[in-house]
């Protein structure tokens, strides 16, 4: 169930990070609106949501009750978005409720899965590639879907069919806030309610209740320098990766291409991320998880450099190949660090830490990206070469945590 809850969970996620901006750019809001709306979700993590939700967690030790609670808020909070066309108010009010019920999920799904994995004697990546495969359907599935209702052509024979696909890649009369965008996210929400209605809380015995933690123990985190210099890295990459997200399908939009085509861009992304994710546990043989964050850092600053040089359909789409490192290996080392990191009876809260720390990130990223956007005559360009210095300066803070953990093992040592 916890495979089918991913999959569920991110498909909603593709359409929201992929499709959501362009369909309310195609609704006739700003950059500024949009980011005002798109950050809603990381504003509320920051003021503390989502480490809220995580004490709760795991101080009551039913994670599972807490994330049928989540799931359920998250299917209802784009009602108001679908009913609210082009009212701003409503579209605000339904990506609010979106990010209470929302922020905390990520995190809680992932430490029930890291014990999952720890329990059935298996790479925790081989759980979380079931999230890439869930966003790569979607992302398949709605572009594809936006670019055949565009063509508004009747099938009645094979060359029809032709004539379709000819259209769809040719991005001509696509409607891209098409209500279709909505409706396909409020049914991926909604599955991920029922697969989490199938979550079982374990049963803890009397002795392992001493091991609840109390709110005094969240000190231990913030005497963590390693961990904490360390969420600096997921601040920056994440400001970046949230920018990209932010920007790519309004910069495909603008240079007049087809949403197929931003399809096939981010499916090829995810399947290279689904790669990254089952090599994964084989990477971890050969390099510690704090080199395999550098490399993951260093091959997305090139990244956003190569995106920032081309508009070549051929180049747009294969650079998604590197999305491997940006997305995937990123995500699962950095998973497996703050596992590694965390106590225990805090995993849970750790884990969502982390999250703030992500959530930071796409706020900075949310907005920055929409500034510099529109300040630059609603260019893309500027924001790549940004989010490449940016990537810089996090490989520059992963190397002074690698130095402060061989610091820090020595010293223990020694004891």
């Amino acid at each position: 169930m916890l495979r089918a809850f991913y999959f569920f969970f991110n498909a909603a996620l593709s359409i929201i990070s992929s499709f959501l901006p362009v369909y309310l750019s195609a609704r006739g809001f700003s950059a500024i609106q949009i980011a005002n709306i798109m950050a809603l979700d990381s504003i509320i993590a920051i003021l503390g949501i989502s480490i809220m939700w995580g004490y709760i967690s795991d101080h009551s030790q039913k994670p599972a009750l807490v994330l049928k609670v989540l799931a359920l808020g998250t299917a209802l909070s784009f009602i108001p978005i679908l009913m609210g066309g082009s009212a701003y108010y409503l579209v605000f009010l339904g990506y609010l409720i979106f990010g209470f019920f929302s922020c905390p999920i990520g995190g809680i799904a992932d430490s029930l899965a890291v014990v999952k994995a720890k329990e059935m004697g298996i790479d925790f990546g081989k759980i979380r590639v079931w999230a890439s495969i869930g966003w790569f359907s979607a992302t398949v599935l709605i572009g594809f879907v936006l670019a055949a209702r565009g063509t508004n052509m009747e099938v009645k024979s094979m060359s029809d069919v032709v004539e379709v696909g000819k259209a769809m890649f040719a991005g001509k009369g696509i409607n891209w806030n098409d209500p279709i965008v909505i409706m396909l996210v409020i049914g991926a929400f909604g599955l991920t309610f029922l697969t989490a209605l199938g979550f079982r809380n374990s049963n803890k015995d009397e002795s392992k209740k001493s091991e609840k933690p109390q709110f005094s123990d969240l000190k231990l985190i913030f005497k963590n320098n390693y961990f904490l210099v360390f969420l600096i890295v997921v601040v920056l990459h994440m400001l970046c990766l949230k920018s990209f997200y932010f920007l790519f399908g309004i910069h495909v939009k603008d240079l007049k291409l087809s949403p197929t085509i931003l399809s096939i861009a981010f499916s090829v992304g995810t399947l290279a991320e689904i790669l990254a994710f089952s090599i994964f546990g084989w990477l971890r043989k050969f390099l510690r998880l704090e080199m395999l964050v550098v490399i993951a850092v260093g091959i997305s600053m090139l990244r956003w450099i190569l995106l920032a040089n081309t508009d070549s359909v051929g180049l747009l789409i294969l650079s998604q190949v590197l999305h491997a490192a940006t997305s995937g290996i990123f995500i699962a080392a950095a998973v497996s660090l703050v596992a590694d990191a965390a106590e225990p009876r805090l995993l849970v809260t750790y884990q969502q830490v982390y999250y703030y720390a992500i959530f930071i990130g796409n706020l900075i990223g949310t907005y920055a990206s929409g500034f510099i956007y529109e300040a630059f005559e609603k260019s893309a360009i500027p924001v790549f070469y940004v989010m490449s210095a940016v990537e810089l300066l996090a490989v520059f803070f992963i190397l002074l945590s690698m130095n402060m953990r061989k610091k820090s093992d020595a010293k223990e040592a020694i004891v």
